[in-house]
This record gives C-alpha cells, structure tokens and sequence, in this order.
C-alpha cells in the first residue's frame, strides 16, 4: 500500500500532460475552486478536479446524503448514507490527493459566510440544488462583483447544459434576465432556459407527471450528472 510519505504529486498527475504542459499543471495545482453543494452536480465536480490535480478546495452543504441520492451522487454510498456530505466529499477528496486543502463550510452558503466562502477562490463550480434560486442569484452576482468566473453546468436527462459567466461578460443579472420582484419559481425558469435554450431534454422526458417545478419534484439521471462533470 501506498504510504503518505511516498505520494507524488508528479507521478499521480503525469499523464495529464500531453493534453497540457507542465506549466499549465503548475497552475492547476495552486488553483482554488469553490464548489457550493457537493451532492449530485458538486460531488462530480469536487472529484473530477482532484483528479485534474487541483489541490485547494472550498466546499459547502448542509445536507446529508441519503438513499435518494443513490442514483446519481458520486458520495452516495450504503455506508455514507446519513453522513455530512462535506464530511464524505473532504475524506474523498484527501484519498485521491492527502496534500489537498479542503475548507468546509458545513452550514452551506449563507449571506452571512459568503464573504470566506469567496475569499481567495479562482473559479465557483455551481453545484447548488437547481431550486436553490435566491442562493444562487446573491452567489453568482457576488461573483461577478469580485470578478470571480462561473462555471454552471446543468444535468438535463441524459444531456447537459453548460455556460461559463465571466467577470467582463453579461452579469448574472442581465444572462438570466434575473429581477428582485420575480418569485424563485419565475428565477428558475428564467435559469433552466438560461442553460438549455431549446430544451432539447423535453424530448425524451416521457413521463412528465413525475416532475412538478412549484413542489420541488426533479427527475435526474447519472448520465448527465457525470457528463455535467
């Protein structure tokens, strides 16, 4: 087995190179991501980049994993089931690289931590819950505010949709059309046409009844979980 003290960096992450140089590995590697919500979306992102070589990590959650995660949540496991998801994402993350830097934030993103949630991060990796409308809206604008890119990818069906916001770009604001005096419902809206324009996913959604936006009902598939990674 593998000892703590023979772990490097370089051997683990070599055959990265090639599709990039050494010096772009460099940058990967002191890259800090934040990932808000590391369920279905976050926990794919988290793990993708620990393997991409990345080694500082904010995550927050407040949730814990339960059955209904199963099948699409990277940290959904029988013996995770009622574990803390930043608990399970930060051991995960230690156990593919021991010489990450994970700051938990085991409240999730509130008004009040998103000041520290922010502070030194490169890039947010939008793993929040899609109905997390007004979250999300405060967290992508305080973003752009700190010229902090977004990267947001959707799982729709066996598909994804994918936008990056840039700080010199459109704000959050103008994209999604987003207002203070639209309901979250009407945000939402606003935000899955934002990331799925043609709403190619409708196609093949073949049975509708299963999903009702204004109770919070969603279906999802790991496919496009994984491909949203």
């Amino acid at each position: 087995m593998l000892q703590l003290a023979e772990y490097n960096y370089e051997n683990a992450f070599s055959r990265n190179l090639g599709w990039i140089n050494q010096e772009k590995q460099n940058q990967i590697k002191k890259t800090k991501i934040a990932i808000p919500g590391v369920g279905g979306v976050g926990s794919g992102h988290a793990l993708a980049l620990a393997r991409l070589g990345i080694e500082h990590f904010h995550i927050a959650d407040f949730d814990r994993f339960d059955e209904a995660n199963i099948n699409r949540q990277l940290g959904a496991t029988i013996s995770s089931i009622g574990a803390a998801k930043t608990s399970v994402m930060k051991k995960m993350l230690l156990d593919i690289n021991p010489n990450i830097k994970v700051k938990t934030f085991n409240e999730g993103v509130t008004p009040k931590n998103m000041a520290a949630f922010l502070e030194g991060v490169d890039l947010l990796a939008d793993g929040l819950d899609v109905y997390a409308m007004r979250i999300r809206r405060l967290l992508f604008n305080q973003c752009y505010v700190r010229s902090i890119p977004v990267v947001t990818a959707a799982p729709l069906g066996g598909g994804c949709g994918y936008i990056t916001l840039s700080a010199t770009g459109m704000s959050p604001d103008q994209y999604f059309d987003w207002h203070s005096h639209q309901s979250e419902l009407k945000q939402l809206i606003h935000f899955i046409v934002g990331v799925a324009p043609k709403a190619l996913h409708r196609t093949y959604l073949n049975y509708p009844e299963y999903v009702n936006p204004s109770k919070g009902s969603v279906c999802s598939l790991s496919a496009g979980v994984f491909l949203a990674s």
